[in-house]
């Protein structure tokens, strides 16, 4: 019986040590997007690129562990920024005073939850232990709102899929409702068989958010932070 195509490439990622090095490939490009169409970009979507650029430093220490000292340190303060501004991003990019009043309330949350599983990374040197109930939640947070204000956009008058921040919020929903089944497994050497799919997750999400900064060029409107603010 023959293997389907998209299992053997699977398979084939799962084997090569560098599937982290392929993936981070793509946040390259989908940088080097953004910054061409930077004028276009409005506040939230700048942050998203500072984002995707702090995603690419953090994840090097996976790939040349060697040249962080301080690597776990790194990655725990990259997991909290990651969920923090995610919030920021996805109630910004559709403003909604809904997700605002609710913001008081999932910033210190998602702190929280972040302090019970790398607080002692930062605090005593400690190695990070994996959380899977934690990870599960911080990541169906994400895309509870992602969710909702995918539902916003329905009501203009434009077409969702001509939307950037269709784009946007359709890669934050997908990685993070992937990455929550991923998390969700509390064993980190069952965790460490299966990472390779995170890596087809992530070239997703890349993709995507490449889609809604080339989208957004189409609205044709330089954005001005003065006239922004």
């Amino acid at each position: 019986m023959e293997v389907p195509h998209f299992i053997w490439i699977a398979l084939t990622l799962e084997r090569l040590k560098d599937s982290t090095l392929i993936s981070e490939s793509f946040v390259l490009i989908t940088a080097g997007i953004a910054l061409y169409n930077w004028k276009y970009l409005t506040k939230p979507y700048r942050v998203l690129f500072f984002l995707v650029l702090w995603g690419f430093l953090a994840d090097m220490k996976i790939l040349f562990p060697a040249i962080w000292s301080w690597s776990d340190h790194i990655l725990g303060i990259y997991v909290l920024s990651e969920i923090l501004v995610y919030i920021y991003i996805i109630k910004e990019i559709v403003p909604s005073e809904f997700l605002k009043k609710i913001s008081n309330f999932l910033y210190p949350t998602a702190i929280i939850m972040w302090l019970i599983s790398y607080g002692k990374v930062l605090l005593l040197s400690e190695k990070p232990i994996a959380n899977g109930f934690n990870d599960a939640a911080s990541s169906l947070m994400l895309v509870v709102l992602a969710a909702y204000q995918l539902l916003q956009l329905t009501k203009r008058d434009e077409p969702v899929f001509r939307q950037s921040d269709f784009w946007i919020l359709i890669g934050i929903f997908a990685y993070f409702m992937c990455c929550s089944f991923i998390f969700s497994f509390m064993t980190a050497s069952f965790r460490s068989q299966i990472w390779f799919l995170h890596s087809i997750f992530f070239v997703i999400k890349s993709t995507l958010f490449s889609i809604g900064f080339v989208m957004i060029r189409n609205n044709g409107t330089t954005y001005s932070p003065m006239l922004n603010t």
